[in-house]
């Protein structure tokens, strides 16, 4: 059913060809209930934030998953209707940040007109309306003006090419239709906020869109594919003549990931990028692309190497070689991020653990994270790292201790402390934590941290370890004292049920 859904979405029929393009903007109102990382048990109070959307025919609009992450509730207010449209949420990108509504009431689509999608790159220079409900007003805004350029952007789970406008772009615009000629070239996204820009925007291609629709046509959102790789720009006289780079060659040098690298992996350092898939590579890592200008090489990627290899040419050792890279869907890591999912959770005694997640990592600003970074904490050290059969995840107690007599004399850890060993047994990740426990024989239980980068509450100057030894048979007698006096429904997240002895 949604590969014909798909179909119809990106061919619309020709009686909507008459109708104003406008008229398929839909406003989105989304009930948002984030986790509470604080307290990984509840949920954030319930928010609701306000965003855009397009009809496309078939029965399927296009937001920002931005605008619909957590949403507990969605309604669809169509421009110019005086009735709210309650919706569910099918499939969400956060690599791509899109994210596909379905209105329940199927007879929504009998009134609302649907526009026809475009997957042509607009020239830059060219004119596009950005359409949606920005904050300020309850009727839809339409704001003119230019494509500038396009830039290949990198901004939290998002990571593609962004076409830049200086059309108005607000609050409340995030997943509304971007237009030209009476297509939707583009979704919009985000803005600049930097108080040196004024009106610069930034639109999701249409192409993406499309790639998007395609991948969600088996039902599943693979995600796109990726190289993995860092680059850097080959301009330096002495790095050139290194590398023996001639006068007409330009290129960007390779690094292969020092985390994680495929077995066999095609590229090796200080490989330098020639072309790729045919598109010549310059000294700042850009390729032409037709009427779209110079963009970023990295854009190649997920096209190019949609079959899971990636044609490069490269100079090696002063040799031109032609190569075949593969290219992946995700990297596996220790610490992932838990896009749209709560955070899992086992609690003992006073401690909360938890496993870490880039969410929870995000929390911290930018001068705590330098200095856990340089004091060697391991939550940051095992960013980029892949798992093991013996280390899957990374287990950590979360901030605040539960008060109890039981937790005396221990302080509640300042950052978030890694845990390694639980009676000398190493843990690989929180349900074999939680099952280690539940099945814990011993009398006394020691949690043994690594307390890398751990500070003194009261001086921060001063290392900070402390592990924990708490009685088991003292920590179960407790258990319900503790949960109710902290209004704890239940000590474990429900997907750790198939491992809890009750």
């Amino acid at each position: 059913m949604l590969t014909s859904l798909l179909i119809f979405a990106l061919n619309c029929p020709p009686e909507c060809q008459d109708l104003n393009p406008e008229d398929s903007a839909v406003k989105v109102f989304s009930t948002i209930r984030e986790p509470d990382f604080d307290r990984p048990w509840a949920k954030k109070k319930p928010v609701e934030i306000v965003g855009s959307a397009v009809v496309l025919a078939g029965g399927l609009l296009v937001t920002n998953a931005h605008v619909v992450d957590y949403a507990q509730r969605v309604e669809l207010l169509p421009n110019g209707a005086t009735e709210r449209y309650e919706a569910e949420v099918l499939h969400l990108s956060y690599e791509d940040d899109l994210a596909l509504v379905r209105p329940i009431d199927e007879s929504f689509f009998d009134t609302f007109p649907s526009v026809e999608l475009s997957t042509a790159l607009p020239v830059p220079g060219s004119e596009v309306i950005v359409a949606g409900f920005p904050e300020g007003g309850d009727e839809l805004s339409k704001t003119t003006g230019n494509v500038n350029r396009y830039v290949y952007r990198r901004a939290g789970g998002f990571q593609g090419l962004s076409i830049q406008v200086d059309a108005s772009i607000n609050e409340g615009n995030s997943g509304g239709p971007v237009f030209q000629d009476g297509k939707v070239i583009g979704i919009a996204f985000q803005k600049n906020k930097s108080a040196r820009a004024d009106n610069i925007g930034y639109v999701i291609p249409g192409e993406t869109v499309q790639r998007f629709l395609d991948d969600a046509e088996d039902g599943q959102v693979e995600g796109t594919r990726s190289l993995r790789i860092s680059w850097s720009r080959c301009e330096n006289p002495v790095m050139r003549k290194h590398l023996g780079i001639s006068k007409e060659q330009d290129g960007v040098i390779l690094y292969p990931s020092s985390s994680w690298t495929p077995e066999n992996f095609a590229i090796k350092p200080l490989d330098v990028l020639l072309e790729i898939a045919g598109h010549n590579v310059d000294n700042y890592g850009r390729i032409q692309l037709s009427d779209a200008g110079m963009i970023e090489w990295e854009y190649m990627i997920p096209w190019a190497g949609a079959s899971g290899v990636l044609p490069l040419t490269i100079l090696r050792n002063k040799e031109v070689l032609q190569l075949e890279a593969e290219t992946i869907l995700e990297v596996p890591r220790r610490i992932v991020r838990l896009d749209g999912r709560y955070p899992s959770y086992y609690i003992y005694g006073p401690v909360t653990f938890v496993e870490l997640s880039a969410e929870h990592l995000n929390r911290f600003n930018a001068g705590i994270m330098f200095q856990n970074q340089i004091s060697g904490w391991p939550g940051i050290l095992e960013t980029r790292q892949s798992p093991t059969p013996e280390y899957q995840r990374v287990v950590s107690a979360n901030y605040n201790l539960l008060s109890h007599r039981i937790a005396k004399g221990y302080e509640s850890p300042l950052a978030l402390p890694v845990l390694r060993k639980v009676n000398g047994i190493p843990i690989k990740d929180l349900k074999d934590l939680a099952s280690i426990l539940e099945n814990m024989e011993s009398a006394t239980v020691f949690f043994e941290f690594d307390n890398r980068g751990q500070h003194s509450v009261r001086n921060f100057d001063r290392e900070g370890k402390q592990d924990f030894v708490f009685d088991h048979k003292e920590v179960l007698r407790t258990r319900e004292e503790i949960l109710e006096e902290a209004g704890i429904r239940r000590y474990y997240s429900k997907d750790l049920a198939d491992v809890i002895q009750d």
